[in-house]
């Protein structure tokens, strides 16, 4: 028999359907719907009776049906797909949506309809609100290519339970980013748990992992549940990943790969059902490369990698991060900070931020503390602008090849800018006379 929507709904599909805890709706290629499970008609207040065979656009608002339908789109994919929408309730609310919809074809491959399980987000973001944080993709914040392709690759992982590794330099914001990718996936209603796996000796660690039984150890007076069994269910962030040692790294690969463990003194297997989500500042291929790390949990680990870049890479994004400080400032100290100045948003955008986001974010807060007006200036800054200048320069000392002359040209360039492109200011600061720095500008072809 050809299959067709009223076939699929007449079947044992929708017993199941009515089983989960997520909203399910299942629209045909006449764009019409059929179908709304129990817990989306809880969600969006339709019966069947409201909503069967009615058009998809009683549902789905924002978009165009001609060329943004998320049916077509998957259709083109030839694969279940990952969407961000907008759904339309009975009493008029608009609310946002992560669905996940699959195409459904018949023996001749024929599409004839798509299934979208799909949670309501706003249930989410009103927590966070009420709780204080927010971790929806927003936090992302940036314009450029880099994390407009890291925010990417979140939506698409979130809602699977694919194991991710986050790699990036200190600062960067992984867990952030891990934080994120649990709040929107299907696990969003269970706990998160955090390790920083370089904080604890190799002992401690075991045991903050997997737990331990009464006597395991002296001081062990009694038993007490592992990382990983309280997360049972939900996720576990597993931070510098590459600090953990060999003996660790195969009880790790063992939970990734069977979902077991055993406590410190215990001989009884534990099963659990854990998403993992670690990270790492370490470059592990060069640790794997050297013996200090396992080549198969390596690959265990980075079955989803995500880089955050540092934030020299994509300094166009500074703009942006300091508007969201002085935004989070402004409501953590009550006050009215509303700009920056031009020099002192020429000095941060001539640093290079070790540190990244997190640097960034304390040099925003001293700033917030020393200014009394309206406006952050270059005084506010941590101790003074020559900090940054200063700063530069040792790095440039740091570089193998770098020359006197390399500094030199280094440290006249930054206290241009620094004097706003006034020489004679220029040549006071540097202690060398006007005729001096010309000839030196000429030398390096520097030009203002």
């Amino acid at each position: 028999m050809k299959k067709d929507m009223k076939t699929f709904i007449s079947s044992d599909c929708n017993i199941i359907l009515n089983s989960i805890v997520e909203g399910a709706i299942a629209g045909g290629a006449d764009r019409r719907l059929y179908f709304l499970n129990k817990a989306g008609k809880e969600i969006l207040g339709y019966s069947d009776e409201e909503i069967v065979g009615q058009p998809c656009s009683l549902v789905c608002v924002g978009r165009d049906c001609d060329t943004e339908c998320p049916l077509i789109i998957a259709s083109k994919n030839n694969t279940a797909s990952h969407f961000e929408m907008k759904y339309r309730t009975k009493d008029e609310r608009v609310i946002p949506v992560s669905v996940y919809l699959g195409i459904m074809r018949d023996e001749d491959g024929t599409i004839f309809g798509g299934i979208g399980i799909f949670r309501d987000l706003s249930i989410i973001r009103d927590i966070s609100r009420d709780l204080g944080f927010d971790f929806s993709l927003k936090q992302l914040i940036g314009k450029s290519k880099a994390i407009s392709y890291v925010s990417q690759l979140i939506s698409e992982v979130a809602p699977t339970d694919v194991t991710v590794l986050i790699t990036g330099e200190s600062g960067t914001g992984k867990e952030l980013v891990a934080n994120v990718i649990h709040y929107n996936s299907l696990r969003r209603d269970r706990v998160l748990v955090k390790v920083n796996c370089a904080a604890l000796s190799e002992n401690l660690l075991e045991s903050e992992l997997f737990g331990h039984v009464k006597g395991a150890f002296t001081g062990a007076i009694q038993e007490r549940k592992g990382r990983f069994e309280v997360a049972d269910g939900g996720s576990i962030f597993l931070d510098e990943i590459g600090d953990i040692s060999p003996n660790l790294q195969v009880k790790l690969l063992r939970v990734l790969q069977e979902g077991e463990f055993e406590k410190v003194g215990d001989s009884k297997t534990q099963k659990v059902n854990v998403r993992v989500i670690a990270a790492t500042n370490r470059n592990l291929e060069d640790l794997v490369r050297s013996g200090k790390f396992r080549e198969d949990l390596y690959y265990r680990l980075r079955v989803f990698p995500i880089h955050i870049p540092p934030l020299r890479e994509r300094k166009e994004d500074i703009p942006l991060l300091i508007s969201h400080f002085i935004n989070k400032f402004n409501n953590e100290m009550g006050k009215d900070i509303t700009s920056i100045s031009k020099d002192a948003m020429d000095i941060l955008m001539d640093y290079d931020y070790p540190g990244n986001v997190r640097e960034l974010s304390n040099i925003i807060e001293h700033a917030f503390v020393r200014c009394q007006g309206k406006t952050i200036l270059p005084s506010h800054l941590p101790l003074d602008e020559t900090c940054f200048v200063a700063k530069n320069i040792a790095r440039k000392l740091s570089e193998e090849s770098a020359t006197l002359e390399m500094v030199e040209k280094e440290l006249i360039i930054a206290t241009i800018k620094r004097a706003n492109y006034r020489l004679d200011r220029v040549a006071k600061i540097l202690g060398i006379g006007r005729s001096t720095l010309w000839r030196k500008m000429k030398k390096y072809g520097i030009k203002v």
